[in-house]
Protein backbone atom coordinates (compact mmCIF):
# COMPACT_ATOMS: atom_id res chain seq x y z
CA UNK A 1 0.00 0.00 0.00
CA UNK A 2 2.89 2.33 0.79
CA UNK A 3 4.41 1.68 -2.64
CA UNK A 4 1.17 2.53 -4.38
CA UNK A 5 0.89 5.76 -2.42
CA UNK A 6 4.53 6.61 -3.18
CA UNK A 7 4.04 5.89 -6.88
CA UNK A 8 0.93 8.07 -6.97
CA UNK A 9 2.92 10.84 -5.25
CA UNK A 10 5.66 10.56 -7.90
CA UNK A 11 3.07 10.64 -10.68
CA UNK A 12 1.49 13.82 -9.34
CA UNK A 13 4.91 15.41 -8.79
CA UNK A 14 6.21 14.57 -12.26
CA UNK A 15 2.99 15.61 -14.02
CA UNK A 16 3.19 19.09 -12.49
CA UNK A 17 6.69 19.91 -13.75
CA UNK A 18 6.84 21.89 -17.00
CA UNK A 19 9.40 20.26 -19.26
CA UNK A 20 9.86 22.77 -22.08
CA UNK A 21 9.29 26.07 -20.28
CA UNK A 22 12.41 28.19 -20.47
CA UNK A 23 14.06 31.49 -21.23
CA UNK A 24 12.94 32.94 -24.57
CA UNK A 25 15.48 35.77 -24.74
CA UNK A 26 19.21 35.42 -25.35
CA UNK A 27 21.79 37.73 -23.77
CA UNK A 28 19.21 39.31 -21.45
CA UNK A 29 21.97 40.34 -19.06
CA UNK A 30 24.19 41.65 -21.89
CA UNK A 31 27.04 39.61 -20.40
CA UNK A 32 28.53 38.85 -23.82
CA UNK A 33 29.66 42.49 -23.83
CA UNK A 34 27.74 43.02 -27.08
CA UNK A 35 24.11 43.72 -28.01
CA UNK A 36 23.30 40.84 -30.44
CA UNK A 37 20.92 39.11 -30.77
CA UNK A 38 19.26 42.36 -29.67
CA UNK A 39 18.95 44.75 -32.63
CA UNK A 40 18.24 48.43 -33.12
CA UNK A 41 14.56 49.07 -33.76
CA UNK A 42 12.60 52.26 -34.31
CA UNK A 43 14.31 55.62 -33.84
CA UNK A 44 12.27 58.58 -32.56
CA UNK A 45 15.24 60.47 -31.19
CA UNK A 46 15.31 64.25 -31.30
CA UNK A 47 18.21 66.26 -29.95
CA UNK A 48 21.43 64.90 -28.51
CA UNK A 49 21.09 61.12 -28.53
CA UNK A 50 23.41 58.20 -27.93
CA UNK A 51 22.28 54.91 -29.53
CA UNK A 52 22.11 51.62 -27.65
CA UNK A 53 25.38 50.19 -26.39
CA UNK A 54 26.65 47.78 -23.77
CA UNK A 55 28.39 49.35 -20.79
CA UNK A 56 30.24 48.23 -17.71
CA UNK A 57 29.74 51.56 -15.92
CA UNK A 58 26.77 50.18 -13.97
CA UNK A 59 24.93 46.87 -13.87
CA UNK A 60 22.29 45.24 -11.75
CA UNK A 61 24.15 41.93 -11.77
CA UNK A 62 27.21 40.67 -13.57
CA UNK A 63 29.49 43.09 -15.37
CA UNK A 64 27.41 44.63 -18.17
CA UNK A 65 24.09 46.32 -18.90
CA UNK A 66 22.58 48.04 -21.94
CA UNK A 67 22.27 51.82 -22.05
CA UNK A 68 20.78 54.48 -24.30
CA UNK A 69 20.20 58.23 -24.29
CA UNK A 70 17.16 59.22 -26.31
CA UNK A 71 14.07 57.60 -27.72
CA UNK A 72 15.59 54.53 -29.41
CA UNK A 73 14.16 50.99 -29.41
CA UNK A 74 16.16 47.79 -28.79
CA UNK A 75 14.33 44.68 -29.98
CA UNK A 76 14.75 40.91 -29.89
CA UNK A 77 12.63 38.40 -31.80
CA UNK A 78 12.37 34.78 -30.68
CA UNK A 79 10.52 31.54 -31.38
CA UNK A 80 6.78 32.36 -31.39
CA UNK A 81 5.26 31.26 -28.08
CA UNK A 82 1.63 31.27 -26.94
CA UNK A 83 0.99 34.29 -24.74
CA UNK A 84 -0.99 32.03 -22.41
CA UNK A 85 2.20 30.06 -21.67
CA UNK A 86 4.27 33.10 -20.64
CA UNK A 87 4.91 32.79 -16.91
CA UNK A 88 7.30 35.70 -16.37
CA UNK A 89 8.40 38.95 -18.04
CA UNK A 90 10.83 40.84 -15.84
CA UNK A 91 13.75 43.25 -16.04
CA UNK A 92 15.73 45.76 -14.02
CA UNK A 93 15.84 49.38 -15.19
CA UNK A 94 17.12 52.83 -14.41
CA UNK A 95 14.71 55.11 -16.27
CA UNK A 96 16.07 58.52 -17.23
CA UNK A 97 12.91 60.49 -16.44
CA UNK A 98 11.31 58.00 -14.06
CA UNK A 99 9.40 56.07 -16.71
CA UNK A 100 10.14 53.97 -19.77
CA UNK A 101 8.39 51.82 -22.34
CA UNK A 102 8.36 48.22 -23.53
CA UNK A 103 6.66 46.61 -26.51
CA UNK A 104 5.35 43.09 -27.05
CA UNK A 105 5.26 41.86 -30.66
CA UNK A 106 2.81 39.18 -31.78
CA UNK A 107 2.53 37.00 -34.86
CA UNK A 108 0.38 38.65 -37.48
CA UNK A 109 2.27 41.94 -37.12
CA UNK A 110 0.59 43.52 -34.10
CA UNK A 111 2.37 45.03 -31.14
CA UNK A 112 1.32 46.50 -27.81
CA UNK A 113 3.26 49.11 -25.85
CA UNK A 114 3.26 49.64 -22.09
CA UNK A 115 4.82 52.28 -19.87
CA UNK A 116 6.47 51.44 -16.56
CA UNK A 117 7.70 53.50 -13.61
CA UNK A 118 11.28 53.18 -12.38
CA UNK A 119 13.82 55.21 -10.49
CA UNK A 120 15.96 57.60 -12.50
CA UNK A 121 18.96 57.00 -10.23
CA UNK A 122 18.91 53.40 -8.98
CA UNK A 123 17.94 49.95 -10.26
CA UNK A 124 14.20 49.20 -10.12
CA UNK A 125 12.67 45.73 -10.64
CA UNK A 126 9.84 45.70 -13.19
CA UNK A 127 7.42 42.79 -13.61
CA UNK A 128 5.47 43.11 -16.88
CA UNK A 129 4.03 39.59 -16.94
CA UNK A 130 0.44 40.80 -16.67
CA UNK A 131 0.87 42.93 -19.81
CA UNK A 132 1.27 39.91 -22.13
CA UNK A 133 -1.83 39.27 -24.24
CA UNK A 134 -2.68 35.64 -23.40
CA UNK A 135 -4.88 35.27 -26.49
CA UNK A 136 -2.04 36.00 -28.94
CA UNK A 137 1.28 34.40 -29.91
CA UNK A 138 4.27 36.39 -28.65
CA UNK A 139 7.21 36.62 -31.07
CA UNK A 140 9.29 39.59 -29.93
CA UNK A 141 10.00 42.11 -27.20
CA UNK A 142 11.57 45.57 -27.10
CA UNK A 143 12.84 48.08 -24.56
CA UNK A 144 13.04 51.83 -25.08
CA UNK A 145 14.87 54.90 -23.97
CA UNK A 146 12.36 57.65 -23.53
CA UNK A 147 13.58 61.20 -23.54
CA UNK A 148 16.28 63.09 -25.44
CA UNK A 149 18.20 63.87 -22.26
CA UNK A 150 17.40 60.85 -20.11
CA UNK A 151 19.95 58.06 -19.73
CA UNK A 152 18.37 54.60 -19.51
CA UNK A 153 19.92 51.33 -18.34
CA UNK A 154 18.47 47.81 -18.64
CA UNK A 155 19.76 44.55 -17.18
CA UNK A 156 18.60 40.99 -16.51
CA UNK A 157 15.79 41.13 -19.09
CA UNK A 158 13.91 37.82 -18.98
CA UNK A 159 10.87 36.19 -20.57
CA UNK A 160 10.00 32.70 -19.36
CA UNK A 161 7.46 30.68 -21.31
CA UNK A 162 6.70 27.52 -23.17
CA UNK A 163 4.62 24.37 -22.98
CA UNK A 164 4.12 22.06 -20.06
CA UNK A 165 4.15 18.80 -22.00
CA UNK A 166 6.25 16.18 -20.20
CA UNK A 167 9.50 15.13 -21.85
CA UNK A 168 10.11 11.50 -22.92
CA UNK A 169 12.52 11.22 -19.97
CA UNK A 170 9.66 11.99 -17.60
CA UNK A 171 7.66 9.10 -19.02
CA UNK A 172 10.70 6.82 -18.71
CA UNK A 173 11.10 7.75 -15.05
CA UNK A 174 7.44 7.12 -14.41
CA UNK A 175 7.67 3.75 -16.19
CA UNK A 176 10.68 2.79 -14.07
CA UNK A 177 8.78 3.66 -10.91
CA UNK A 178 5.80 1.54 -11.95
CA UNK A 179 8.08 -1.40 -12.86
CA UNK A 180 9.88 -1.01 -9.54
CA UNK A 181 6.56 -1.15 -7.73
CA UNK A 182 5.59 -4.31 -9.59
Amino acid sequence: MKRIAFTMFLLVLIAGVPAFAGELLSNGGFETGFLPPWAAGRDFCVGTCIPWQVTNSTSHSGTFSATVTGNFELRQDFTPTAGSSISSVTFWAIAGFGFGAIDFFYTGGSDEEFLYNASSTSWTFVDATADVNASKVLSGFSIWGGSPDGVYFYDDVSIIGGTSTPEPGTFALLGSAILGMA
